[in-house]
């Protein structure tokens, strides 16, 4: 009993790590996207800024 107690208590914190992974990757793959948006906008606002000079 001592064993399937044990063994229990080793899979469910498997699963939390596994779960605190899972949200920790998510979050990392938000903040890309949110960085990756933040950068393409400075890069419009870039070439419409040297475009305007230009003219």
């Amino acid at each position: 009993m001592a064993f399937t107690a044990a063994y229990l208590t080793e899979i469910e914190s498997l699963i939390a790590l596994s779960k605190f992974q899972l949200i920790c990757e998510v979050l990392t793959k938000l903040l890309d996207q949110y960085f990756l948006v933040i950068a393409a906008k400075y890069w419009v606002a870039d070439k419409l800024w040297h475009s305007e000079m230009d003219n």
